[in-house]
């Protein structure tokens, strides 16, 4: 997740260019990045947690759709 994180800062951080505003747009967008990435991993490795808030989420749509 780090490495992740980290290209994905310094490739926006380029592209946009060298300000403090997009210094924190980058740091916005790889922030994001990271907590996707956690969830997913965390989502992967069975985390138990995880799986129950999925279960419960799943469940509540089941619900509303009927």
């Amino acid at each position: 997740m780090g490495i992740v994180v980290y290209v994905i800062y310094y490739e926006v951080y380029g592209l946009l260019g060298v300000s403090k505003r997009y210094n924190i747009i980058s740091l916005f967008v790889a922030v994001g990045l990271a907590v996707i990435v956690y969830g997913v991993l965390c989502y992967l490795f069975r985390v138990e947690e995880v799986e129950r808030l999925v279960n419960r989420a799943k469940d509540s749509i089941k619900k509303h759709i009927k």
